[in-house]
């Protein structure tokens, strides 16, 4: 029998093998922050679906993707317009 419903695999399994993610030796940091109750709904809605592990799995990887996003854009902040006086 053939499984029609594979696991999702997560985008920092690699990732969090090399850099010991949840391990007794890991380097991560807490961080708080605020966010809108919907978001938050929304990323447990993925935990529930089974995607990721858990809210700081969801987080990483959120962030990792926005990173390799925005390292992908040669982004120069906007210059000041000198205008009519």
């Amino acid at each position: 029998m053939t499984d029609n419903n594979p696991q999702p695999v997560s985008v920092l399994e690699s990732h969090k093998a090399r850099r010991g993610f949840g391990s007794k030796n890991s380097r991560t940091t807490v961080v708080s922050f605020h966010i809108p109750p919907n978001l938050l709904k929304a990323v447990d809605d993925l935990v529930a679906k089974g995607i990721f592990n858990n809210r700081s799995e969801a987080f990483r990887t959120a962030i990792v993707l926005m990173l390799r996003d925005f390292s992908k854009l040669q982004y120069t902040a906007p210059q000041p317009q000198v205008g009519y006086r």
